[in-house]
């Protein structure tokens, strides 16, 4: 079952559990980015790296995004190495409806 994140609220995904060479893959790194895809839409995220828990925070809002599929990965550059997070296909999720404040 996918992931279901209600339209109109924060999405938020919390990575954790890097072992020690996952993390100096990753970090320090030059730059790190990741989109939300539906289709040809794309909605940006805010990412935070914690270095001392060895976490990535990803943060974007929902409410411009339509219902239904979402998929996204993380890129990585450190040097000339370019990591994507997962290393095979793509985090996926569903953009649900809300009831609580729609007026319905």
């Amino acid at each position: 079952m996918a992931t279901k994140i209600k339209h109109g609220s924060t999405f938020r995904m919390i990575m954790s559990d890097f072992t020690e060479v996952e993390w100096g893959a990753i970090y320090p790194h030059d730059f790190i980015e990741a989109e939300i895809g539906q289709g040809d839409d794309r909605t940006p995220t805010t990412i935070v790296a914690d270095p001392d828990e060895r976490i990535i925070t990803i943060t974007a809002e929902t409410s411009h995004m339509r219902l239904g599929p979402a998929e996204m990965d993380i890129r990585v550059t450190k040097g000339y190495d370019t990591i994507i997070i997962p290393d095979s296909g793509v985090f996926k999720f569903l953009i649900v409806k809300t009831v609580t404040g729609t007026g319905a």
